[in-house]
């Protein structure tokens, strides 16, 4: 009890005492910020993230225009864009696409991880994969020299309806329960670019697998322990609360799981502590059950000052107050991206240049998720 009544003093302390912190938006740093302003000048002289991504297939230029050098990003496509081009997408809106500058703003690690594991060449391949099929005359390719109302005219026929994405397999038309369940088993896979490929065609990011206790595509992501489809699907606009077949969420899932990165990282981005099961039993009642202690004081933490503290401010703390109870998680360094490498496999793999069905092994259910 005293440890847990330390950790919890350091992690106030700490929040008090932060001189900065990063939350899961693009930066919003206070103008007087001098610490801030040298970051911000740093990352532009050395930039290691932007050459890291541009290492990816098709980086090395925007996605739409096919300008050189790209500056921007659209996080929730994996793409990189310039900065005409990344205006329009901001005007989308965010349900659409979610710019971010790869100079300027400040990246969290699964968000480095979605950019990594896509990249133009494999967005490109769902988003432009009807383009040769296109009949309309005054809808044409854009190019860097492009004004803004034809560059207009492309990026909301590309993102926006997507006139472009291919919409039939051999069989025929795609139904939605294909779809729903063919994402379902790509986030099974950690198959990013399988998962775009379905939300672009329509899939239903909050989709029930009926066959597996009726579990949405988040809580496989829990249970396979991969913060970074989590973080996909979470860009996507999923429900971060959305319950199985017996009033689960994907909180439920990572206390039970004994997960403590998962437990931190759902509450930092907004999931409810105090959601009861089908058992009458919430995510407390649960980690309790199991004696899971990392789980225990990291619910009760934000029990007693999630709603007093920002979010930014309690959960940045927490994470450095309680270092001798699990692993710290910050956003990239320098050093940690030089490490990225030996983190992921094979990120350019499966990239296709030309459409193909996204209902690969839909028949094919993961055979590592426990059944309840």
């Amino acid at each position: 009890m005293m440890e847990w009544i330390q950790c919890l003093h350091n992690a106030i302390d700490y929040s008090f005492n932060s001189v900065h912190f990063t939350t899961s938006t693009p930066s919003t740093r206070s103008k007087d910020s001098d610490i801030a302003d040298e970051q911000s000048n740093h990352s532009q002289q050395s930039n290691p993230l932007m050459e890291k991504i541009r290492q990816i297939p098709g980086n090395q230029k925007c996605a739409d225009c096919r300008a050189p050098d790209p500056q921007w990003a659209s996080i929730n496509l994996g793409a990189v864009l310039c900065i005409e081009c990344s205006g329009i997408h901001r005007s989308l809106g965010v349900h659409c696409s979610k710019v971010r500058s790869l100079n300027l703003d400040n990246w969290e690690p699964e968000v480095i991880e979605m950019m990594l594991k896509l990249g133009n060449d494999k967005v490109n391949c769902i988003f432009e994969a009807g383009v040769a099929n296109n009949d309309d005359s005054n809808l044409v390719p854009i190019t860097y020299k492009s004004p803004r109302i034809d560059r207009e005219k492309w990026i909301i026929a590309k993102y926006s309806t997507k006139r472009f994405v291919w919409s039939k397999t051999p069989e025929g038309f795609l139904v939605d329960s294909a779809l729903d369940s063919a994402l379902w088993n790509a986030v099974s896979e950690g198959d990013l670019f399988e998962a775009l490929k379905c939300l672009a065609l329509g899939a239903n990011v909050d989709w029930k697998n009926d066959m597996k206790n009726g579990t949405a595509p988040i809580h496989i992501s829990v249970v396979k322990d991969d913060l970074v489809a989590l973080e996909f699907l979470l860009q996507s606009s999923c429900n971060i609360d959305t319950v199985d077949g017996q009033g689960k969420t994907a909180l439920h899932y990572a206390a039970e799981l004994n997960n403590i990165k998962m437990v931190v990282y759902l509450l930092k981005r907004g999931a409810k502590y105090a959601e009861k099961d089908c058992h009458d039993q919430t995510p407390l009642d649960i980690a309790l059950a199991k004696a899971h202690v990392d789980i225990v004081t990291a619910l009760r933490y934000e029990q007693s000052f999630g709603n007093s503290l920002p979010p930014h401010h309690s959960w940045h703390g927490l994470e450095n107050g309680r270092s001798s109870l699990s692993r710290q998680r910050h956003p990239y360094s320098t050093s940690d991206l030089a490490s990225l490498d030996s983190r992921r496999s094979s990120v350019n793999s499966g990239i296709c240049y030309e459409p193909i069905s996204p209902l690969r092994n839909m028949s094919q259910p993961s055979k590592e998720y426990p059944d309840n």
